[in-house]
């Protein structure tokens, strides 16, 4: 009998919550169905309540109602209640305080205030808390809920809607937590390239001074094999030099502010190409530099780049009696597309991913000089930029090398 009586409740409070979608869908109804005899007020009451029913709990939140008439009692909650917390609608309505407990206990007393302003004040109730499933888990609520009042103005039920955004709080403590192990890594690379820069290089200027020395005073009596032993120590210590050099390079571009504006770089890369050209005037190399759109880049990190690339290309060029170095522009992926191509060594596809790397080498020093830092640098200032840049070539038969700079190309 109380089962029975409690559901009744439910359908006048639903009946009365509905009132004016009932009369908005009632006269609609009646309105085509007049010429041939409109079907009775309670039978388009009830279809109207259904399809009002079917709408609260298909919808992917939890619809409720409650009692203020003698405190805070459920009278409706949606059939989502289960799948949300773990407890069916007739468990959440027959215990009037299950809700309460279930909240959290460090949300309950701000939920009390918030709660107490929208029944004094009528303000909507919109707030964001935590209930604790039954199995243990925390959910977050987004509630939005309202005061329907009588005639005098007097409270007599709630309504609102719960939605389910725990992915998105998870999702946000993800990334807080990520911001917090990134800018703990920040401060351990500052440390670190700081350690690079005052520990790393002391004891290598020693062992370059005292190597000097050892040859200007003592070089006559170490022989030939002594003396070319000792160059070879200094030949080290004066690589690892550059490379400490070239590594602190790239960890100020990698925290270079980027100030973009729009640049040419198609004279950017003649401009290059002209300065390489004059230092080596004997080099015999057909350049062809395509007419393309600005760039909405950083001028000084995009010269570092552009200029690595072309100077790749003027050296893996070398030993080709007769060279072609291209820059131009292409689409891919639906993307504009600069290009740098050379027709010179090449490289081996199956090591393509090693290119980009720090201090990677796909040819030995006595073929070509370097450190392997230049295109490593290069991919640091695309991707600063927002954009991609990838290689294609073959052993022999030369290489380009493709970059974008994400969405910013002129129209």
């Amino acid at each position: 009998m109380n089962r029975d009586l409690s559901a009744l409740e439910h359908e006048a409070t639903l009946r009365q919550l509905a009132g004016p979608l009932v009369a908005a869908l009632a006269a609609g109804s009646q309105g085509p169905a007049a010429a041939t005899g409109s079907p009775a007020p309670e039978v388009l009451e009830r279809l109207t309540e259904a399809r009002y029913r079917t709408l609260l709990e298909q919808i992917p939140a939890v619809t409720f109602m409650a009692s203020l008439q003698h405190g805070l009692q459920e009278l409706y909650v949606s059939p989502q209640i289960e799948s949300l917390l773990g407890y069916s609608q007739q468990e959440w309505l027959q215990d009037p305080v299950l809700w309460y407990e279930r909240l959290h206990p460090d949300d309950k007393d701000r939920w009390n205030i918030e709660f107490a302003k929208t029944v004094a004040l009528g303000e909507r109730f919109h707030s964001i808390y935590r209930f604790i499933a039954r199995e243990g888990r925390i959910v977050w609520i987004l509630g939005d809920t309202k005061i329907v009042r009588d005639e005098a103005g007097n409270p007599l039920f709630i309504q609102g809607v719960g939605f389910d955004i725990t992915e998105l709080k998870d999702a946000e403590e993800m990334l807080r937590q990520r911001t917090i192990d990134l800018d703990v890594a920040n401060k351990e690379l500052e440390a670190f390239a700081y350690s690079v820069t005052h520990d790393l290089r002391t004891p290598l200027r020693t062992l370059e001074a005292f190597s000097q020395i050892l040859v200007e005073e003592y070089g006559g009596n170490l022989g030939d094999t002594g003396r070319h032993y000792l160059e070879l120590v200094r030949g080290s210590a004066s690589r690892m030099a550059q490379m400490i050099d070239d590594f602190l390079r790239l960890y100020r571009i990698s925290r270079q502010t980027v100030d973009r504006t729009w640049v040419d770089l198609s004279a950017m890369a003649r401009s290059i190409l002209r300065e390489l050209k004059d230092a080596e005037p004997h080099r015999v190399v057909d350049i062809r530099i395509e007419h393309t759109r600005p760039a909405h880049v950083d001028p000084a990190l995009f010269r570092i780049a552009l200029g690595n690339l072309l100077g790749n290309a003027w050296k893996f060029t070398s030993k080709q009696a007769r060279a072609t170095i291209e820059f131009g522009e292409t689409w891919r992926d639906g993307h504009a597309t600069y290009f740098v191509r050379d027709d010179g060594a090449g490289f081996d596809m199956a090591f393509v991913d090693k290119l980009f790397q720090p201090f990677e080498r796909l040819h030995t020093s006595e073929e070509f000089s370097g450190h392997g830092i230049g295109l490593a640098t290069i991919r640091r200032v695309v991707e600063r930029h927002g954009g991609n840049v990838f290689a294609e070539g073959g052993v022999g038969r030369g290489a380009t090398f493709y970059f974008s700079v994400g969405s910013s190309h002129s129209s």
